[in-house]
């Protein structure tokens, strides 16, 4: 994956992980907590290096 594809799918997870957490988690937990996880997703798929073949 080059670092455009990495940044667009950072960006789709954030989008998707807020909207999840609105939905089900905001009740028990405030809207930071999806920020939180959103950074943990996007630093893992920004630093995960794929095997080529």
């Amino acid at each position: 994956m080059s670092i455009g594809d990495r940044i667009f799918w950072s960006m789709i997870c954030f989008f998707v992980i807020s909207l999840l957490w609105l939905k089900f988690v905001e009740p028990f937990v405030p809207l930071w907590g999806s920020l939180f996880v959103s950074g943990v997703v996007a630093v893992v798929i920004a630093t995960h290096k794929l095997k080529k073949k």
